[in-house]
C-alpha cells in the first residue's frame, strides 16, 4: 500500500515520465519479500517450544518411565542433535544462519538439562555445587568455539556467571539460595570488566572477532548492574561506587559515539539516570530532608529525565543521517 501511494503521488505531480513510472512500479511489485529474520525468530521459538515440550512430556510420564530412562533419553537426544548439527555444519559458518545452528542450540539446551537433572535426581556432584555449573560451562564454551555459535556462547557466559556466583558464596548461603553478600557484587564488577575487555581485545586482534559483541554486551550489562547493586548495598562508600559507574559510563559513552551505537548509548543513559536517582535519594535520606526538599528532588529528576530523553532523541537523529 505504501508503494502504490508513493507512485500515485509521483504520477499526480508528474515527476517522472509514464514509461519510467511503469517500469518502477513493476520492480516494486515484483521485488522479493525478505522474511529471513521472521524465519529465524520462528526457528528459535520452535527450538524453545520443542525443548519445553520434551521436558513437560517427560515430567508427566516420569512415573511410567523412571528417572534413569529419562536421563538417558535426554542425554541421547542431546548427543544426536550435537552430532548431526556439527557433522552437517558448513565450513564457513561465521555470521550465517544455517539449519544446523538450531540443532546445535537444541542439543546444548538438552545437554545442560541432562546435567542439571542428573545432579538434582542423583546428586552426582554431592555438595560441590560449583561443579554442576562448571562442567556444563566448559562444554558450552567448547561447543561454541567449535561451531562459532553465538547462542551457545551466551549460554556458556550465563553458566560462567552462575559458577562464579556459587564459587564466591559459602555453601550455607547457596543451600539457602541467599546471594546477598559483598563477594557477589565485587565478583560481578570484575567479571563485567573482564568480559568487556576481552571482547574489545578480540575485536582489535581479530581473534574470534565475531564473538566480541557477545562478550562486550554481557560485560557491559553485568558491570553496570553490579555497580548499581553496590550503590544500594554499601552504606558509607556508595559515592565511590557511583563515581566508578560515572567513569565507566563516560568511557562507554565515547565508545558508543565512535561506533554509532544507539543501543549502547540508550543503556548508558538509563543506568546513569538510575544511579543518579539512587545517589540523591540516599543523600536525602541521610540528611533527613523535609517534604519540600523531596518535592524539589522529584521536580529535578523529572526535568533531568526530559533532558536525557531529548539528548537521546537528537543523537538518534544524527546517527540516522
Amino acid at each position: 500500500m505504501l508503494d502504490k501511494t508513493f507512485l500515485e503521488v509521483i504520477r499526480k505531480r508528474q515527476l517522472l515520465p509514464e514509461d519510467e513510472l511503469t517500469a518502477t512500479a513493476e520492480k516494486l511489485t515484483g521485488r522479493p519479500v525478505f522474511i529471513r529474520n521472521d524465519l529465524n525468530w520462528l526457528l528459535y521459538g520452535g527450538i524453545l517450544a520443542l525443548t519445553s515440550g520434551i521436558g513437560m512430556l517427560l515430567y508427566k510420564n516420569i512415573d511410567t518411565l523412571g528417572h534413569s530412562i529419562l536421563i538417558l533419553l535426554t542425554a541421547a537426544s542431546a548427543l544426536l542433535c550435537l552430532y548431526f548439527g556439527i557433522k552437517n555444519q558448513p565450513e564457513d559458518n561465521i555470521n550465517k544462519n544455517h539449519p544446523t545452528d538450531y540443532l546445535i542450540l537444541g542439543g546444548s539446551i538438552l545437554l545442560v538439562s541432562f546435567i542439571a537433572y542428573w545432579q538434582y535426581q542423583y546428586n552426582i556432584f554431592g555438595t560441590r555445587y560449583g561443579l554442576a555449573t562448571f562442567i556444563p560451562m566448559i562444554m558450552l564454551f567448547a561447543i561454541a568455539y567449535k561451531t562459532n555459535h553465538k547462542g551457545v556462547l551466551s549460554m556458556a557466559i550465563i553458566n560462567l556467571c552462575a559458577w562464579l556466583g556459587i564459587s564466591v558464596t559459602s555453601r550455607y548461603m547457596v543451600m539457602q539460595l541467599n546471594f546477598d553478600n559483598d563477594n557477589i557484587t565485587i565478583a560481578g564488577v570484575l567479571l563485567g570488566i573482564a568480559l568487556g575487555a576481552y571482547g574489545r581485545y578480540s575485536a582489535i586482534k581479530k581473534w574470534q572477532s565475531h564473538f566480541s559483541f557477545t562478550y562486550e554486551n554481557f560485560g557491559f550489562h553485568i558491570l553496570f548492574l553490579s555497580l548499581l547493586r553496590a550503590i544500594v548495598q554499601y552504606e558509607f562508600v556508595f559515592l565511590l561506587w557511583a563515581l566508578l559507574l560515572g567513569a565507566f559510563a563516560f568511557m562507554q559513552h565515547r565508545f558508543a559515539i565512535k561506533e554509532q551505537s544507539f543501543y549502547k548509548l540508550f543503556f548508558i543513559a538509563l543506568y546513569s539516570y538510575i544511579a543518579n536517582v539512587l545517589v540523591i535519594f540516599r543523600i536525602l535520606d541521610f540528611l533527613d530532608f523535609s517534604y519540600e526538599g523531596i518535592t524539589l528532588f522529584l521536580i529535578v529528576q523529572i526535568a533531568l529525565a526530559i533532558a536525557v530523553g531529548a539528548y537521546l532523541y537528537s543523537t538518534h537523529k544524527k546517527m540516522k543521517q
